[in-house]
């Protein structure tokens, strides 16, 4: 008889309210084996991280309701080893106050458009650096 070790599902939100962006990426997520929650707002993001716990999130950084800074700082206060697994996507890295922001977390950021080989890359890099994988 041979032992297995299941390996855990690792579980991620992605919060973007691009709906087309969000699917895509859950999308590519599921074909890479990860498990994906899509959100399309920062605070029903938030009621859902009271409830479930994820692994890693993908949040956008320019949202109307509730920006990705104010969605950092509120999981950073309410979890903060998960605050250092959210990974940024962005079409606005011009920005100072979007460079200042991003440098000030240390949190990995995509550019978009992003390909899925970027994806991958930052969230296997994610995982590592936060001694989760």
């Amino acid at each position: 008889m041979s032992c297995t070790i299941e390996r855990k599902r690792v579980e991620i939100l992605v919060l973007d309210d691009e709906r087309q962006i969000a699917e895509l990426l859950g999308e590519l997520l599921d074909m890479r084996g990860y498990g994906a929650t899509l959100c399309g707002s920062g605070s029903d993001a938030i009621a859902l991280l009271n409830r479930h716990e994820f692994d890693l999130v993908i949040a956008d950084l320019r949202m109307p309701e509730m920006s990705g800074q104010d969605f950092y700082r509120i999981v950073a206060t309410k979890n903060p080893d998960l605050a250092q697994r959210i990974i940024f996507i962005t079409g606005d890295v011009v920005s100072e106050e979007s460079q200042s922001f991003l440098r000030s977390t240390g949190n990995p950021h995509l550019s978009k458009p992003f390909g899925i080989a970027a994806v991958e890359r930052v969230i296997t890099e994610t995982l590592r650096r936060t001694s989760f994988a």
